[in-house]
């Protein structure tokens, strides 16, 4: 099962652009049914998109306050 803040890539199920084929997106959202299709709210992509057309990758490390990581994080040198 996909969850909010997994991160997953689209499969092969459905079309698939050349930009999206090999980009990992975060899942947003808890999964939920639109017009009978479970599906998710991605980061980065306009839209929700059926949970069956993912392909599950990792779970994010999770902080204290149970929201993401990022692996992009700035680091501030400080001089004394």
């Amino acid at each position: 099962m996909i969850n909010k803040y997994d991160l997953v890539k689209m499969n092969d199920k459905y079309f698939v652009s050349e930009k999206n084929k090999d980009k990992v997106f975060t899942v947003i959202s808890e999964p939920q049914e639109v017009c009978g299709t479970l599906c998710v709210w991605l980061d980065g992509f306009r839209g929700c998109y059926a949970v069956d057309g993912l392909t599950f990758v990792a779970n994010p490390i999770l902080n204290a306050a149970g929201t993401p990581i990022k692996d992009n994080i700035s680091v501030v040198e400080f001089s004394q």
